[in-house]
């Protein structure tokens, strides 16, 4: 039996649809000292157990989460031991009468419980062994906590040494896997998302670091294997790419002209060389950089169009290229806009990110390495995705295979 916690006033169970259309177990905390406060339980996905710790906001609409499947049915349920809440095929939550939340298995097994809740925006679930698995997308991160202390996920590019890709989640072998979530719209500066948790001997502490929406998913597993597949559910699963994509790739920036590129893969081909692809830069599309623009960018610049001297009849040229040289081509994008005209439009609907790369602030003293201040995307908001992809879609009609996502990273524009 798990411990209780010190008392609190008692808590309110009721089941109500949430804000967004939700359907969710509402449970009424009331600590001694501060507001009260609505924490919403469902599921997520056929493999997550969601948990809201502000029920009374709006659903996080990220895209970090992406089912595969539908919601798992859920119904409430009452324990003796550990209040009210919902029970499904994935496990049930409950929040005791004083304000205490058990994630329990579909054993029955409880595997982890936080202390009594006071806060939307923190909480401490306990820890009966120290092995916590994730954290990073890294050879050193993959098997074991890297880090120590106050865990700040991040996506960052290093010049010279790579990227480094840090996310909220973790598979303990308490029994579960578990995603930290936000609203990353509000995510305003930095390149840390503010969703962090801190590993201790005894206890896993959870904490938004900014005011907004957060979200817990808890998928309990009894292997990391397991763990993981759970996680691949709710996030979306990777796509195997074609076999031609784990060949080689040749990629540069300075592709001349039509000429030189038949040129240049008639050479791999006579000379028996391995290649399955090529990436052209800049030139494919544009016929300058952009990286001396200011924030009204060049009404000359063309963002989602073809550079003459290169492709005059892409969709014969890539035909050609795929058929008789066996090549794929793949072109650079950039997350910004250029053309003066789509940047006042995307300006008027709010689609900027007022900040430039790496990280630029103009407004910072001595700060002078920067560029696509005010250009970059907010790739952030569904709408823009959507708009952005629209873009695309002559590309692929075209024949273009794929996209090399250049200068993405969050510490670029964020």
């Amino acid at each position: 039996m798990k411990p209780r916690g010190p008392a609190l006033l008692a808590g309110l169970a009721l089941l109500v649809p949430a804000l967004g259309g939700l359907n969710e177990f509402h449970a009424l905390v009331s600590p001694r000292t501060g507001r009260r406060f609505l924490v919403g339980l469902s599921t997520r996905g056929g493999t997550a157990l969601r948990v809201r710790l502000d029920a009374m906001a709006p659903p996080v609409d990220s895209p970090m989460v992406h089912p595969e499947e539908g919601d798992a049915d859920w119904s409430p349920t009452t324990s003796e031991t550990y209040g009210r809440g919902i029970l499904s095929p994935i496990g049930a939550l409950y929040v005791s009468d004083t304000g205490v939340l058990t994630v329990v298995s579909t054993t029955g097994q409880a595997l982890t419980w936080t202390d009594p809740l006071t806060s939307t925006s923190e909480l401490a679930f306990s820890s009966r062994v120290s092995k916590v698995y994730g954290m990073g997308a890294g050879p050193s991160t993959a098997q074991q906590l890297a880090r120590a202390g106050n865990v700040t996920p991040i996506v960052d590019n290093q010049y010279g040494r790579g990227s480094e890709a840090i996310v909220p989640h973790y598979y303990t072998t308490d029994g579960y896997a578990a995603l930290g979530v936000v609203d990353d719209q509000d995510q305003a500066e930095g390149s840390t998302m503010s969703a962090t948790f801190m590993v201790t001997a005894s206890s896993i502490f959870w904490r938004n670091t900014r005011s907004g929406p957060f979200e817990i998913y808890f998928m309990p597993a009894t292997t990391l294997e397991l763990g993981t597949m759970a996680y691949y559910s709710l996030i979306g699963r990777p796509r195997v790419p074609p076999l031609w994509t784990f060949g080689f790739m040749a990629s540069r920036w300075g592709w001349e002209d039509a000429e030189y590129i038949n040129r240049t893969l008639w050479q791999f081909r006579s000379g028996g060389f391995p290649a399955d692809a090529f990436i052209l830069d800049f030139e494919w599309y544009a016929s300058e950089t952009d990286y001396d623009y200011g924030p009204q960018g060049s009404s000359q610049y063309f963002d989602f169009g073809y550079a003459d001297k290169m492709f005059r009849e892409p969709s014969k040229q890539f035909a050609a290229y795929r058929e008789e040289l066996h090549f794929r081509m793949g072109g650079i994008r950039k997350p910004r806009l250029c053309n003066t005209k789509l940047l006042a439009m995307a300006r008027t609907k709010r689609w900027l990110l007022q900040l430039g790369a790496p990280g630029g602030d103009p407004t910072k003293p001595g700060f002078s390495d920067y560029y696509a201040v005010g250009r970059n995307l907010n790739l952030a908001d569904p709408l823009v995705r959507h708009w952005y992809a629209e873009q695309h879609l002559h590309y692929l009609d075209d024949g273009v295979e794929f996209w090399w996502n250049d200068e993405g990273e969050t510490a670029y524009f964020q």
